[in-house]
């Protein structure tokens, strides 16, 4: 078989084993891969360089690949790392087709009898295009890799550097794979003597818009905050509903304010990020009465290219501050209306724009009952871990706890981070080992101009779909970083990044990967020709250069 015909027998391989994340397939796929590379005579001959690493601290069985290849043809230090994850998101979105999700062939056959839109309906049907779940996002980037680290193992001997891979687990929830891998990469590299350089991602890449008729290679990595908000009002009987503040009113303006937003899109190197967007909105009522709630939650995604997470509690608090504000007159105003109408006397509503953080709550409840509240948080900290909450229920919960030791009870925002942070990752050509991987990149793409004749390709500087290869690099500075840990609550107990060993592993980053369409949805898809054919073309002829290089 030649490359392409080798990539998409292996693709289908992956893609048959459904390994949606937080589900025994997880497991069972890290152990297909690591039995993929087991039986190359490389790692007969050297099985301690491949690792089937569990998790830890996880709340699940599962497992992270990492296999080293070693060159011969020069020994030395450097070292590229290949990044890959093997989970998927779930199939409920397939619906009566759940079953067929991982069987890209018998998919295919239904889906092309749905009622789509004729460009749809036109790539499904055509031969280059093949569906299921994971075969974007991003099993096709993963065979890529898989192969790259088969070709070096199997000429060792002539190969000029060393390659190390790391195919983890949970990139789809809470990266306990690549946070679990980072120490063992850093022991690898002691034990070896390795310097990682740089890493290559393969997660999918997609159109930007609508027709966009560009394939992309990306120069480093959009970063993430998950920007959460628990809204405080005053409950009160539906008979009199100016007799309370409703917090969902609140959080309806937190919506307005931010969600969608241009103003907190971040621009660096001329990129912009995409705006917020809500990806939850509750509040915590259990059941109906005609009483209203007394807190609501609504938190957002937060993309991001340089806004350290300083600034993005800062930016955070002041949407708080007006949207709050906002709310009010629009309730007095309301208010003056409804008096008006109903012969009831006006007069001023008594509530005020109140806005707290998470770290600025924790400290009043502090200086108020000292070692007693400390002690009760700790000790509920660690019981809440023995629950079945995840990280945002988890951090939402310690919020709530904390509610409690507050003296002052009136409505109130609180502002936290509910999920773990990503740090963006932005490369510069002016920085030796930045350019160093650049240049291989385009050396690859320049000596593969014939094979991409038919497309063009972009190259832009932050990849935007969201990626662990967040976790290879970090530019932010303690005191930003402080910001970060200091309002997020599960920083106490239930999940703490290592920001000093990223910072002493910091390597840059590109991405190459497969292309398709609609990730994490029903209709996800690839190009076959340019996710077989070119994709591990490239990711090879990168490889290569970025070794060559050192020998000039």
């Amino acid at each position: 078989m030649n490359l392409r015909q080798e990539t998409e027998a292996l693709v289908r391989d992956l893609v048959g084993c459904a390994s949606i994340v937080g589900t025994a397939g997880e497991a069972d796929l890290a152990r297909q891969v690591f039995g993929y590379f087991a039986n190359l005579a490389y790692f007969k001959a050297h099985p301690q360089q491949l690792i089937l690493q569990p998790t830890t601290g996880d709340d699940h069985l599962r497992f992270n690949v990492i296999a080293l290849v070693k060159g011969e043809a020069v020994r030395q230090s450097d070292t590229l790392l290949l990044l890959g994850h093997l989970d998927t998101v779930g199939v409920e979105d397939y619906h009566k087709l759940a079953d067929l999700a991982f069987q890209p062939d018998e998919l295919k056959e239904q889906i092309e009898t749905a009622n789509l839109p004729d460009a749809v309906t036109a790539e499904i049907r055509a031969d280059n295009w093949l569906l299921g779940r994971g075969i974007l996002d991003m099993k096709s980037g993963l065979a890529a890799q898989m192969l790259s680290v088969k070709q070096a193992a199997e000429n060792a001997a002539a190969f000029p550097g060393n390659l190390l891979f790391l195919a983890e687990c949970d990139e789809e929830d809470n990266s306990h794979g690549v946070l679990s891998a980072l120490p063992l990469l850093e022991e690898l590299c002691r034990e070896y003597d390795l310097t990682l350089q740089g890493a290559i991602n393969a997660d999918y890449t997609a159109p930007r818009y609508p027709n966009d008729p560009s394939r992309y290679l990306y120069y480093g990595t959009v970063g993430k905050q998950l920007p959460a908000f628990y809204v405080v009002g005053k409950e009160t009987h539906v008979g009199d509903p100016f007799g309370g503040l409703d917090p969902n009113f609140l959080a309806a303006h937190l919506v307005e304010q931010i969600s969608y937003q241009p103003d907190f899109c971040d621009i660096a190197q001329n990129e912009l990020t995409t705006p917020p967007v809500t990806l939850k909105q509750t509040d915590f009522k259990p059941f109906y009465t005609v009483q209203t709630n007394i807190s609501s939650l609504v938190y957002f995604n937060l993309a991001v290219h340089h806004w350290s997470p300083e600034t993005i509690l800062n930016r955070m608090c002041t949407a708080a501050e007006s949207s709050f504000q906002a709310a009010l007159q629009t309730l007095q105003s309301r208010y003056d209306v409804y008096c008006s109408q109903s012969g009831l006397p006006q007069q001023k509503l008594p509530w005020q724009p109140r806005v707290l953080t998470y770290k600025a709550m924790v400290e009043s409840a502090a200086l108020l009952h000292g070692e007693t509240f400390l002690s009760a948080l700790r000790r509920y900290a660690v019981e809440l871990t023995q629950t079945p909450k995840d990280l945002r229920e988890y951090n939402t919960a310690m919020v709530q706890f904390v509610w409690q030791w507050q003296q002052d009870q009136r409505p109130a925002i609180v502002v936290f981070f509910g999920s773990v942070y990503y740090p963006s990752i932005q490369l510069d050509r002016e920085r030796p080992r930045d350019n160093r991987l650049i240049q291989a990149v385009e050396a690859a793409v320049l000596e593969s101009s014939e094979l991409l004749q038919p497309y063009h390709l972009e190259k832009r500087f932050f990849y935007p779909y969201i990626s662990d290869a967040s976790f290879l690099s970090l530019a932010d500075s303690a005191s930003a970083l402080s910001a970060y840990t200091d309002n997020y609550p599960a920083y106490m107990e239930k999940q703490r990044t290592n920001f000093d060993l990223i910072g002493r592993l910091s390597m840059p980053v590109v991405n190459i990967g497969a292309y398709g369409k609609d990730a994490h949805q029903y209709l996800e898809r690839i190009d076959a020709d340019y996710s077989f054919g070119v994709t591990p073309v490239l990711i090879q002829k990168t490889i290569q250069s970025f070794f060559q290089q050192a020998k000039q």
